[in-house]
């Protein structure tokens, strides 16, 4: 089954979403300068300071609030998406589902990592491919083995718009580095709103055929 991606209406998407709520962004954005950013500094220097054995397990635990913070921030552009109101509390809004998000996102690298050894074309294919794991996790609750063999079926038949995609996502992105950085503050919430847009398409053509092996 071929499937679509409308690349400008992902964006547009995000684009009206980020405007009809930009104070809310605006707390977010200074909510992950203290939350995750000020610790992560702290963390690193404590780290590095203490040695071996205590900055492993320091960093461990940096990684795992990170990765609190960021399926936070997924499941408010989810709720966005749906038109749920959003909260700051909404960040830690997944504690449950960490060990799941963890495991997919090494699983994740991991996979890439070994295919773009493997000569890189098929790194590129696996990376679009599993691509929309992580969101099956936070958006469902889906365990990590389903919630890779789930990406795997939705993206069936989109991987190539899917990559387009992505390059035009990084495009954006590169666009708010250049102006000086500030443009960052537009661009990320604008592509994040994009990808969960694509995702509920794709989600919904695939199911539209038959449910997701999950």
């Amino acid at each position: 089954m071929n499937k679509s991606i409308d690349i400008k209406a992902s964006l547009q998407f995000g684009w009206d979403t980020l405007r009809a709520n930009v104070s809310f962004f605006l707390k977010l954005l200074v909510a992950l300068i203290v939350l995750a950013m000020i610790p992560a500094m702290i963390i690193g220097k404590i780290a590095t300071a203490a040695g071996l054995y205590i900055g492993i397990p320091l960093q461990f635990l940096n990684l795992a609030w990170q990765s609190i913070l960021g399926m936070g921030v997924l499941s408010i552009c989810l709720k966005l998406y749906d038109q749920k109101p959003v909260e700051i509390s909404d960040l830690w809004s997944c504690i449950p589902k960490i060990l799941d998000y963890i495991i997919v996102k090494f699983a994740y690298s991991l996979i890439v990592g070994i295919g773009l050894v493997l000569l890189i074309i098929p790194g590129l294919i696996w990376a679009m491919q599993f691509y929309l794991a992580s969101y099956l996790v936070v958006d469902r609750g889906t365990g990590a083995i389903a919630a890779l063999k789930g990406s795997s079926a939705i993206t069936r038949g989109a991987k190539w718009d899917l990559g387009v995609f992505a390059s035009v996502l990084l495009g954006v992105n590169i666009i708010g580095i250049l102006c000086l950085g500030i443009g960052l503050m537009i661009t990320l919430p604008v592509t994040m709103l994009a990808s969960v847009f694509v995702y509920r398409k794709l989600l919904t053509q695939t199911e539209a055929v038959s449910p997701l092996p999950l």
